[in-house]
């Protein structure tokens, strides 16, 4: 099976199911793939994609999902946190850090495999950046209250 990733140039023999006694031969390029009986054009983005491509698109699906429930997650830990279920509040709201750091990572993992993976990545900083930010704000005004006697 030919990948899009590939740009060797290779020949496949193709038998159309009208007429079984015919074959048509084809010749692959790197961008097109080009009937010489029919004329017709088929291009390289309608060829499968590589299990490469594939692990790095199924990647930054992962980075973005995990971007998207890290706020989640930290919003949901507080919610609970007020509601007065203490322990497992924070054990939730301490889960997204956890989910930012596994959405960077997934990030990497899809820019090994040759997919950009921006968007998750980005989003999962921007996570981690206001979680730290948060977290410094909380022990800050923790300090200031165990000053005043």
């Amino acid at each position: 099976m030919r990948c899009r990733s590939y740009p060797k140039i290779t020949k496949i023999l193709i038998t159309t199911l009208n007429t079984p006694s015919s074959t048509k031969r084809m010749t692959a390029n790197s961008r097109r793939l080009t009937a010489r009986t029919t004329g017709s054009n088929l291009r390289a983005s309608n060829l499968p994609l590589c299990k490469g491509t594939q692990d790095g698109k199924r990647a930054a699906n992962f980075s973005l999902l995990f971007g998207f429930l890290s706020p989640l997650s930290f919003v949901l830990g507080f919610w609970l946190l007020v509601q007065g279920l203490g322990e497992s509040g924070l054990q939730v709201a301490l889960a997204a850090p956890v989910l930012n750091i596994l959405g960077i990572w997934q990030g990497w993992v899809a820019q090994r495999h040759g997919v950009p993976a921006l968007a998750g990545r980005i989003l999962n900083w921007l996570g981690l950046c206001f979680f730290i930010g948060i977290a410094a704000l909380f022990m800050y005004i923790a300090n200031a209250l165990s000053q005043i006697n």
